[in-house]
């Protein structure tokens, strides 16, 4: 099945488009637009993907190939099961079966109890996205293009296909379904596979939609263990783009606003009628679901996809640190170092707070402090081969930036070249040089 195209509309001075159906454009294999985040991540024994704890059991995969069960209490190991790549993806859980995806192609469904294996799915490539289950039916991207809606028992009902990865998990919310792709556009299509609508933003999406009736309360959370539609029926819908800005739709797909924001990745987390997002600028920030800025704060280097439960928010950051803020305020209430970057949103219950790490541990800390660590089955951490360059990029001039990485070049007010590089084919900032021209750079140390 293929999106369609045509009736389109444009918003302000930029090629947005929002797209009805009218006549079917297939796509080829060679279309398909990828962030080869697969590829570029290595074996290690870094978690990286969202976890859940359910009936006192954590559940998380890690990039050791393993997905693990561990006692919520203390972090001891109750059983892990053995897939055939690493695992970015969270999983969902209901009625004690566990779906999550592997970069191995396949979509895994486990007992929860024992974690014995009762089918797998294959798709065309990788699983980076969340599973979620709706009235019987299991939903999952994949970075082959396609969204699946696969029955109870791993047969395939349907499949969705667009230009690009998908890379999170599907907001649903009646019979509409609603995901981004890193072909740049917002779909809806209805719960049978049908297209709807698309939205084009400048670059690629990977943010789950966050949907909120006319009042604004949010009618699907996709941070729950056991995600489910809430009574209501769907107004807006807010997410953000690679673009740099965070928008927001009508549910018929209409542009309403977009905040620029220096958005790197993640969900836009509405709770309290308000919304929560983090960037590539180390921000995070705080707007009223109109757009309008309450606050930002400073976090670190890169301020990852918060959790928000409680009038807290909780998020990690590329400096290392598990941040608390208030969610009135955005004040620091407490922080957490780990050992390495804290790349994905925590899982919060009780006021204690399961989160991953590069470093290889997995673990639970509550009000700042340190309750217990599980470490998985590799004592060395998964590497983004591009950062492995970062050393040499302080010699390097501004058109090899330009040419070989994905680098940006911007003039101070100084007059001079500030340089931000990232890795080739992912989103994490590798480092920052200052120059007073292309020749002569300025001793401050590359950071």
């Amino acid at each position: 099945m293929a999106y369609a195209s045509g009736n389109d509309r444009e918003y302000e001075s930029r090629d947005y488009t929002h797209e009805h159906p009218s006549e079917e454009k297939a796509l080829k294999p060679k279309d398909i637009r990828s962030p080869d985040f697969l590829q570029e991540i290595t074996i290690g024994g870094s978690v990286i993907s969202y976890p859940i704890v359910h009936k006192g059991v954590c559940y998380v995969g890690a990039n050791d190939k393993y997905f693990y069960a561990l006692s919520a209490e203390d972090g001891s190991e109750l059983w892990r099961f053995l897939t055939g790549g690493i695992i970015l993806s969270g999983a969902c859980i209901y009625d004690d079966i566990l779906y999550f995806g592997s970069a191995d192609n396949y979509v895994y469904a486990l007992s929860a109890k024992d974690g014995k294996l009762l089918w797998k799915f294959k798709t065309g490539n990788g699983i980076v996205s969340t599973p979620m289950m709706h009235k019987g039916v299991v939903y999952c991207g994949s970075s082959d293009g396609h969204l699946y809606a696969l029955n109870k028992d791993g047969g395939l009902l349907w499949k969705f296909r667009t230009g690009g990865a998908l890379a999170l998990c599907a907001s649903i919310s009646g019979d509409r379904i609603y995901f981004g792709s890193f072909d740049s556009h917002l779909y809806s299509i209805t719960t049978q596979g049908d297209f709807l609508w698309r939205f084009r933003t400048g670059n690629g999406i990977f943010s789950s939609p966050s949907i909120t009736d006319k009042e604004g309360n949010l009618l699907w959370d996709m941070f729950a263990a056991s995600p489910s539609e809430r009574i209501g029926e769907a107004s807006k819908i807010f997410f953000s783009s690679f673009d740099g800005y965070v928008y927001s739709l009508s549910a018929n797909g209409d542009f309403l606003w977009r905040h620029r924001s220096n958005t790197m990745e993640g969900t836009c987390v509405v709770s309290d009628k308000k919304l929560y997002f983090g960037g590539n600028d180390g921000y995070m920030r705080c707007l009223s679901l109109r757009g309008e800025e309450h606050w930002k704060k400073k976090a670190g280097e890169i301020a990852f996809g918060p959790n928000v439960v409680n009038g807290v928010v909780y998020f990690g950051s590329a400096d290392h640190n598990l941040r608390a803020l208030s969610a009135s305020s955005g004040d620091l209430m407490w922080m957490y170092r780990a050992n390495d970057m804290i790349t994905t949103a925590p899982f919060v219950e009780n006021d204690t707070v399961y989160f991953g790490s590069w470093d290889g541990y997995f673990s639970a800390v509550k009000n700042g402090e340190l309750l217990w660590k599980f470490r998985t089955s590799l004592n060395f951490s998964s590497k983004i081969r591009g950062m492995e360059m970062a050393p040499k990029l302080k010699h390097v001039v501004v058109k090899k930036y330009q040419e070989k990485e994905k680098s940006y070049a911007t003039t101070l007010s100084d007059g001079s070249i500030r340089i931000v590089a990232y890795s080739p084919a992912t989103p994490y900032k590798i480092g920052t040089e200052y120059a007073k021209d292309i020749r002569d750079r300025k001793k401050e140390p590359y950071r």
